[in-house]
């Protein structure tokens, strides 16, 4: 678990659904988006400000949060693929 951990707390986003890896996630202060399916997840969603809820998403709803999310811009920019075609 201790290797998960910290692999995970070096993440800039997590997209998770609604298990272990969430709460840990947010236990960490990773920017969160959190897929659940069940309305009884929605009292354990996080709630942070960095963090988005979707309930029973489609995946068109998942790309939307991804891309409308304010850390996407520095994630998308590290990319290795994204410096290949500035050529950084």
């Amino acid at each position: 678990m201790a290797p998960f951990a910290a692999l995970l707390a070096r993440a800039a986003l997590v997209v998770t659904p609604d298990t272990g890896v969430l709460h840990l996630s947010v236990a960490l202060a990773r920017p969160t988006i959190a897929l659940l399916q069940q309305e009884r997840s929605l009292r354990f969603r996080p709630r942070g400000a960095r963090d988005v809820s979707l309930m029973r998403p489609t995946v068109d709803d998942v790309v939307r949060a991804l891309l409308g999310h304010l850390v996407w811009p520095a994630v998308a920019d590290a990319h290795p693929l994204r410096r290949a075609t500035r050529g950084d």
